[in-house]
């Protein structure tokens, strides 16, 4: 698995300039990801994402000997004078998820996987660009930053030295190899914090303006939201299965009057898969549940718990969390998220504009 650095892809224009694919990768660099008030420090959900995939990789892609069985190494591309290699491509070839390709033949096969090698060929030289980039404004990873990076993503992941060093091994990489990926992506970081990230402006007055604007963006629809703790029982259980469903009934409703919180026993005991949310099955119309729990909920008052409701299924203990009426959201309680998608739509602008400022500068050879 390869880190890749290349940002957000759209099509050329009319001028003639290259088209650009979306790849797999497990970040955009566009993304907010330093900290500037910590010294450059990258959040720990870098470290989660990266080390996961590296994890998952030999689970989501074997050995692709088919792919390559001889290759004979040449330059495929100059940027500025740099060279990317045939097996830069086939590295990072080996990272991408092609469980498709694997399955295609013949010419089919043959023509996916070399467009596969030119999307990944237009990531490397997008990298390659901005690492340029990042030596020509001076922007530098000390070694001390990439062992530090390093130390919190084996504490993240829970890994020692040992540990780390399989990891590495399975990718087919050197710890050199290694170290050189997370400074790239550093470096890189740095860059785009610096050049992109910097220059991202939202005020009150857009997010005003954009709310206003919004239409039913921020409409919610009247309805009930519901809260279930669910027993399931076959049609065909005989008369000890029942008496063992209600027995749990009877006593997960003597809990509630106890003062247990229905979202506790909810997560404990409920056999429905709402269960991981405290029982939270979501916000539903009338005629939107099946008919036996419809009616229930029709009845009951907010806070109110039903009594058990017997189903095809099971039995029901169903609880009124909400009723809501057809309203706007405020403009203070989606102030945040209007503000985070009015930056990202900055970001993506500021990012595709500074790539192709790099690439209008450049002099890039492609030979593949």
């Amino acid at each position: 698995m390869r880190l890749q650095h290349a940002g957000p892809r759209h099509k050329a224009d009319g001028g003639g300039r290259p088209l650009r694919y979306q790849t797999a990768r497990p970040l955009n660099p566009a993304e907010p990801l330093l900290d500037t008030e910590q010294s450059m420090t990258i959040r720990p959900l870098f470290y989660r994402l990266f080390v996961l995939l590296l994890l998952l990789f030999p689970i989501l892609v074997p050995a692709m000997p088919a792919m390559a069985d001889i290759v004979v190494d040449r330059v495929v591309a100059l940027v500025n004078n740099e060279p990317i290699t045939f097996s830069d491509v086939t590295k990072e070839a080996e990272g991408e998820t092609v469980e498709i390709i694997k399955k295609l033949q013949g010419q089919e096969r043959e023509l996916a996987i070399n467009d596969l090698h030119k999307r990944i060929l237009r990531d490397l030289v997008e990298k390659k660009l901005q690492l340029q980039e990042a030596k020509r404004l001076g922007i530098a990873t000390g070694d001390e930053e990439v062992e530090s990076s390093i130390a919190d993503m084996k504490k993240q992941m829970g890994l020692d030295d040992e540990g780390l060093r399989q990891v590495i091994t399975v990718q087919k990489m050197t710890p050199t190899e290694f170290r050189a990926q997370i400074w790239e992506f550093l470096t890189i970081v740095k860059l785009v914090e610096q050049e992109v990230n910097s220059k991202v402006v939202v005020t009150e007055k857009d997010i005003e303006n954009y709310y206003k604007s919004s239409g039913k963006e921020f409409w919610v629809d009247s309805g009930t939201r519901v809260q279930q703790i669910f027993l399931h029982l076959s049609i065909l259980g005989g008369s000890d299965a029942v008496a063992r469903v209600m027995g749990k009934i009877s006593e997960i409703q003597q809990r509630l009057k106890d003062g247990e919180s229905f979202e506790g026993l909810a997560a404990k005991y409920s056999e429905d898969p709402s269960a991981e949310h405290g029982g939270d099955m979501g916000l539903f119309k009338p005629g939107e549940l099946m008919p036996a729990l419809d009616k229930v909920v029709s009845e009951l008052k907010e806070g109110q718990v039903s009594e058990p409701v017997w189903s095809e299924n099971g039995v029901h203990l169903v609880k009124v969390l909400k009723v809501e009426t057809g309203h706007q959201r405020p403009l203070e309680e989606v102030r945040a998220e209007i503000d985070n998608r009015l930056k990202n739509e900055q970001l993506e602008k500021l990012f595709t504009a500074f790539i192709g400022d790099l690439r209008s500068k450049a002099f890039i050879d492609i030979r593949m």
